[in-house]
């Protein structure tokens, strides 16, 4: 969709742990196309807490538009969710 400069948008999305231990999450971003674009504010509610074997969370990603961006027309970038335990 479109993004204004100034605001916020959220998505929602779920994780499930299909490994067989307990894990914590770490989230990261990466690609941003074009690089200037990530001044873009990404951040998420997860807590930190641990996701148990076959459990399913849910998580609202939120992307932060600074107002003062300018020239970004289009842009592109991966969220990379690492899970370890």
């Amino acid at each position: 969709g479109t993004l204004s400069p100034g605001w916020s948008y959220t998505r929602n999305g779920y994780i499930r742990n299909n490994g067989n231990q307990q894990i914590t999450l770490s989230m990261t971003t990466t690609d941003w196309n074009p690089a200037t674009a990530s001044v873009i504010g990404v951040s998420w509610n997860y807590s930190g807490g641990t996701i148990t074997p076959g459990q399913v969370t849910a998580v609202t990603w939120t992307l932060t538009v600074p107002s003062t961006i300018s020239g970004i027309q289009n842009f592109s970038f991966n969220i990379v969710i690492t899970g370890s335990g």
